[in-house]
């Protein structure tokens, strides 16, 4: 009958979780990354929905394109709006408001890019969009843009 060792043992056990872990790591990254329901194109959670996925995926251009010919001249160009990528943004619901409709979305920070490293952090955000000859556009500063005041 072989003998094991203690250090043979804690060997396989560090093994099984190395290998529990990376499991894991693998489910939340597919739970995490897209997989959301296509929403109605031409609506507003649409104009959403493709705004926060050219976000994520570093298409900035494609992003500001989801924008009112107003807000993009009030909101500058760059390449580096100065924050790490969301790694989950989810439509909570959206509603009429006059003549705007506004989006409800949650959006989740994961681990290094949380407050608290290896936390997430959470929070929810609204965009406001206004139906224009090209379809709904985003018409106010969505996070993470700070745009220059509108001029009333």
């Amino acid at each position: 009958m072989p003998v094991t060792s203690p250090s043979h043992s804690r060997s396989v056990l560090v093994a099984v979780a190395a290998l529990v872990l990376v499991a894991l790591v693998v489910a939340a990254v597919l739970s995490g990354s897209g997989g959301g329901k296509a929403e109605d194109p031409g609506s507003p959670e649409a104009t959403v929905q493709a705004y926060f996925e050219a976000l994520v995926d570093g298409r900035r251009s494609d992003a500001r394109a989801t924008f009112t010919d107003e807000l993009a001249a009030r909101c500058p160009e760059v390449t580096d709006i100065g924050f790490s990528r969301p790694s989950r943004v989810v439509i909570t619901g959206s509603r009429l408001d006059g003549s705007d409709t506004v989006v409800d979305v949650r959006i989740t920070m994961r681990g290094s890019d949380a407050v608290l490293v290896g936390s997430d952090d959470t929070f929810g955000e609204q965009v406001r969009l206004v139906e224009t000859p090209q379809g709904w556009r985003i018409s106010e500063s969505p996070w993470p843009y700070v745009c220059a005041m509108k001029v009333i």
